[in-house]
């Protein structure tokens, strides 16, 4: 019974770490929207 409760238990973290790790992923395409409004609004000169 020990073994099931742990497993249960791996299981629970293991989704709990998913959902913190997509919980994340939102902010990820505003930051690079905000990086690409940055660099298109910059004069960058090439020469």
């Amino acid at each position: 019974m020990r073994r099931e409760i742990l497993y249960l238990q791996d299981m629970v973290e293991a989704a709990d770490a998913i959902a913190r790790f997509l919980s994340g992923m939102g902010e990820v395409p505003a930051l690079s929207a905000k990086v690409a409004e940055i660099l298109a609004s910059e004069s960058v000169d090439t020469d």
